[in-house]
């Protein structure tokens, strides 16, 4: 069978990222109830998505890449529309693509982890929602597998806002972006909004992080990237819903770990409640965290590179979300305000019914205390912005990115 030629009109790409010289498996990939073959996806015996030929499409350039993909712009030929689609490309012997099995089970508790291809395009197939990035359909070739995805034009929070990883190629030439308060509420209902869809299908995203929250020009915030979620079977204990088994894992990105994770403890849903406050923070900030260290030359801040989980661990043993919010107002006294910018020392006098009341109630370190995301997107702080659906909330993030770009 004669390989597509991903290649095509795209002199970006380099000769190892499209090497597919892999082991023949024939023209079907089958895993776990999924069916991928040239054109089509089957996941439990239903058509999910009949789509083009991977030969359709005509790749322009790299958007992004991960530990277990490599993300591509392409368009279809033909199509005068120039409706443009990522297309996330994983190589099946990519270890990150092969089910491992999890570690500190007896034989016959062991339990395999899937792969994150795998896990991914379950966790899609399943799930329908405006505030998570949508598959399109799945292609197979000998060695790879290639999901086409929605397009979100203006790539990662982390990328747009200049914040993350991002944030160590800022400069005085371009500073990270700060978002408005409206704007920050905008984009907040909406990953409340997917995350509250996950939770109620019992679904833990276990990596939210600025790079996996993407947008568009039409204000659309969408969670992404959901290759190492986890499924929650619960195990009711006291005043906690806890998880055995695999979710006892510890993956993910650990800088944005809830304190139950990076101990190593059984965790749920509340887990990402955690990861969603420290991404809110950053994102109003332009990068500020209080996991990170202030640079005193540029009053900006830089994470810890190489940090360990047993450092984490231990400042994690200390964190107290009101002095964060303290530390956020002193650190606001005396700086330029930009209009309609949160104004942290109203926050931390009264936080109720401001964003305070969200963070407050997203990082405590004991998970029972902290607000599930449907509890959350009745917080008054939504109301008080005018934010009272998905459309007012793009809107919001809409008027606002037109002010920035």
């Amino acid at each position: 069978m004669k390989k597509p030629n991903l290649s095509i009109d795209l002199a970006t790409v380099n000769a190892d990222e499209r090497d597919t010289s892999h082991q023949y498996l024939g023209t079907t990939y089958r895993a776990e109830g999924l069916s991928i073959g040239r054109n089509y996806l089957r996941f439990e015996g239903e058509i999910i998505a009949e789509t083009p030929s991977i030969d359709e499409f005509i790749i322009d350039r790299t958007i992004g890449r991960g530990i277990s993909s490599v993300v591509f712009r392409a368009r279809l030929k033909g199509d005068r529309s120039k409706t443009n689609y990522a297309l996330k490309e994983f190589k099946l012997d990519n270890k990150a693509n092969q089910d491992v099995y999890v570690p500190g089970l007896d034989a016959t508790e062991k339990k395999k982890q899937s792969s994150m291809v795998i896990q991914e395009l379950k966790v899609l197939c399943k799930l329908q929602c405006e505030c998570l990035v949508q598959l399109v359909g799945a292609f197979y070739e000998p060695g790879v597998v290639i999901m086409a995805m929605e397009y979100m034009d203006y790539g990662s929070l982390a990328q747009f806002l200049r914040i993350g990883e991002y944030l160590e190629i800022a400069n005085d030439e371009m500073p990270p972006r700060i978002l408005s308060e409206n704007a920050l509420a905008g984009a907040a209902y909406q990953i409340l909004w997917g995350l509250a869809y996950l939770h109620h299908e019992n679904i833990i995203h276990r990596d939210i992080k600025p790079e996996n929250i993407l947008l568009n020009s039409l204000g659309q915030v969408k969670v992404s990237d959901m290759g190492i979620s986890g499924c929650a079977a619960f195990a009711k204990t006291g005043d906690d819903a806890t998880i055995s088994g695999l979710n006892h894992t510890v993956i993910g990105t650990s800088k944005y770990m809830s304190p139950e994770r990076i101990l190593d403890k059984s965790y749920g849903p509340l887990c990402d409640m955690w990861s969603f406050g420290l991404v809110l923070i950053e994102v109003a900030t332009g990068g500020w965290s209080p996991l990170y260290h202030e640079n005193k030359s540029d009053n900006r801040s830089t994470y810890r590179k190489g940090i360990s989980i047993v450092e984490l661990a231990e400042t994690l043993q200390n964190f107290n979300v009101d002095e964060v919010i303290k530390c956020l107002s002193k650190n606001a006294l005396g700086k330029k305000k930009i209009p309609g910018e949160v104004d942290w020392c109203k926050v931390a006098t009264t936080p109720l019914g401001q964003l305070g009341e969200i963070l407050i109630w997203s990082l405590q370190r004991a998970p029972n205390k902290r607000m599930p995301a449907q509890t959350l997107l009745k917080s008054p702080w939504f109301q008080r912005h005018g934010v009272l659906n998905i459309e007012i909330a793009q809107q919001s993030m809409r008027h606002c990115l037109n002010t920035l770009v």
